[in-house]
């Protein structure tokens, strides 16, 4: 972690991030709370939900600003623009303004959303220390965030300060955001790039769950009785750094264990919040698959990102699964079930996920070994025909006669090709040859 800080470009990418993340908190949290002075407990828990579904729209519009319309560079001109409606709302604190100008600056924060997490995926490219530094940056977001709500409060005048200093910041430095991707082959969506939206779509299934209990107790006590910013969600930081921990020390090897593992803690989370005994703990339980799965969908899509043509939108893909899947919940699932039917569905969530984990490490291993196999044939100098042959050989269950009848040559011709194979790659039969391309 020390050779990490005294990087320079790891450094500014942490703190860069991590600048982002607390100007998206507090705003979001400061527009939340201010809602509840303004408008009644019903609007306000409509209000969350717009304002979720403008921040997903912002990370859309980047995307396609991004990827459709090659704009690159720095989204000046919507900064400024953020930063006057801003104040609009922190002087003029009527319903309607505030009504009409929140969802605004929501949009906005997801535009710059796009941006940043557009930034991260390019700048963490081939990093191994990529899961380190996205926890502590999001570590960093989480603390600074906390330490405001508890000894200062965050207000909208707090907010709009933030705001500019942050804006100020990525103005003078927007220069070192101008960054290229490594030189890769553009690959098309294969179904080891739709399995993990999959995944990522039933973990936040079950994360929603407790997220819309707790949404509709908060706003129908007006903040009285229940906090969320007191020190459990601190045990966000303990997930973000232990999943990028373990990601890096792991290469990514037990991320999907992780996930589960968020999927799994969904549940007691949610048979713990309807006893107010319990609600501490059903909070950092909370937090702690919060702090995963946010931790995951980050990584996989900045990685995936990378060969996409739509770059962009890909890198941004966890958020837009979020916020996208968590509105559609809430408009499907207004009057909610009774636990017990909850917590079945659950159940029954988690084993799709399970069973969607085997299929994207079968996937995976199976373009793993055709990767090696790619490398194999250009270092042995296989002709197009040789290689034909050289696929079926790797089948050991298929004769030779039948191989012939598939590749539609003659015999002769097929031994012809094999002899020529085996001579380029100093084996003497065909299960020397297999043993060749898979040994370790």
């Amino acid at each position: 972690m020390k050779m990490m800080l005294k990087d320079d470009k790891k450094r500014f990418t942490i703190i860069s991030f991590a600048l982002y993340m607390f100007m998206y908190m507090t705003l979001l949290t400061a527009i939340n709370q201010e809602a509840s002075g303004i408008v009644g407990p019903q609007v306000q828990l409509t209000l969350y939900y717009v304002d979720m579904f403008c921040v997903t729209l912002g990370f859309v519009l980047y995307g396609i600003c991004y990827d459709v319309f090659r704009k690159r560079r720095f989204p000046f001109y919507t900064g400024i623009i953020n930063t006057i409606v801003l104040l609009s709302i922190f002087l003029i604190k009527t319903e309607m303004i505030f009504m009409t100008l929140a969802p605004i600056v929501s949009l906005f924060l997801g535009f710059f959303g796009g941006f940043f997490y557009t930034y991260m995926a390019l700048s963490l490219q081939d990093d191994p220390e990529a899961g380190m530094i996205m926890g502590i940056a999001m570590s960093i977001a989480v603390f600074l965030q906390w330490f405001l709500q508890i000894f200062i409060g965050i207000e909208i005048f707090f907010t709009f300060v933030i705001d500019v200093l942050v804006m100020i910041f990525l103005i003078f430095f927007r220069d070192r955001f101008d960054l290229d991707k490594n030189i890769l082959e553009t690959q098309k969506v294969k179904m080891t790039d739709i399995l993990p939206v999959m995944i990522v779509t039933g973990i936040i299934f079950l994360v929603f769950s407790f997220d819309n209990r707790m949404e509709q107790i908060i706003t129908n006590e007006q903040f009285q009785t229940i906090n969320i910013y007191t020190w459990p969600r601190l045990f966000l930081i303990a997930a973000y750094l232990g999943f990028g921990y373990f990601h890096d020390r792991f290469a990514g090897a037990y991320d999907q264990l992780c996930a589960l593992m968020a999927a799994l803690l969904s549940i007691i989370s949610l048979i713990l919040l309807t006893n107010r005994a319990y609600l501490n703990l059903s909070m950092i339980i909370f937090y702690l698959e919060l702090g995963l799965l946010i931790s995951y969908y980050n990584l996989i899509f900045w990685k995936i990102c990378l060969n996409k043509k739509y770059l962009s939108l890909w890198a941004s893909m966890g958020r837009i699964l979020d916020g996208g899947i968590s509105i559609l919940l809430a408009l499907f699932n207004q009057r909610g079930f009774d636990l017990f039917t909850e917590i079945i569905i659950d159940i029954i969530v988690i084993i799709m996920i399970v069973i969607l984990i085997a299929f994207e490490n079968r996937g995976r291993m199976a373009e793993n070994r055709e990767s090696d196999t790619e490398k194999f044939i250009k270092k042995y100098k296989l002709t197009e025909r040789e290689k034909d042959v050289f696929y079926e050989l790797l089948k050991p269950e298929i004769g030779v006669e039948q191989m012939a009848e598939d590749l539609f040559i003659s015999r002769r011709t097929l031994q012809r090709h094999i002899s020529s194979i085996y001579d380029k790659c100093s084996v003497s039969n065909r299960a020397g040859l297999i043993a060749l391309v898979y040994r370790k």
